[in-house]
């Protein structure tokens, strides 16, 4: 079965999408960083932090929720622009995109230090699988190659 680029385009874009969604669902919803889940860094009830601070893990979850975003993004374009060279530039974004996802919450902005802290036991894994996932597709993006001859695109 031959594809041409728009069907060709639209699984990898599907995937970004998805992955963009995850990225941004995981500190918040699916793996909730500390202060969602209302405990502290050392584990406990979070019940004295000054108002208007917050922790290292809830920076880093407002920071991949705007990585995500732009991971959807680079998604929808790819579904809107299907050729080959759209196609590239989307992995090459993508792959950046997912080296930040893991970026974050390993070397940027960081996790809490509490070993059994539930950013560093459920969050931080996630961000960096969902990263390298990301990473992957961006990859395959680049090296794909092109099943019918190129347009102008």
């Amino acid at each position: 079965m031959v594809l041409d680029n728009k069907k060709q385009s639209h699984i990898p874009a599907g995937i970004l999408i998805l992955l963009g969604v995850l990225v941004v669902l995981t500190p918040w919803f699916i793996f909730p960083v500390c202060e969602i889940k209302g405990v502290s860094d050392t584990g406990v009830a979070n019940m004295n932090m000054n108002p208007g601070t917050h922790m290292k893990c809830w920076y880093t979850a407002e920071a991949e929720t705007g990585v995500g975003a732009l991971i959807i993004l680079t998604g929808v374009a790819l579904l809107a622009l299907p050729g080959r060279v759209s196609r590239k530039t989307a992995g090459i974004v993508g792959g950046i995109l997912g080296l930040i996802v893991i970026l974050v919450p390993t070397v940027l902005i960081g996790v809490c230090t509490t070993p059994n802290a539930p950013c560093r036991i459920g969050t931080l894994p996630a961000l960096i699988l969902l990263g390298a996932v990301t990473v992957i597709t961006g990859i395959y993006l680049v090296l794909s190659k092109d099943t019918v001859p190129a347009g102008p695109n």
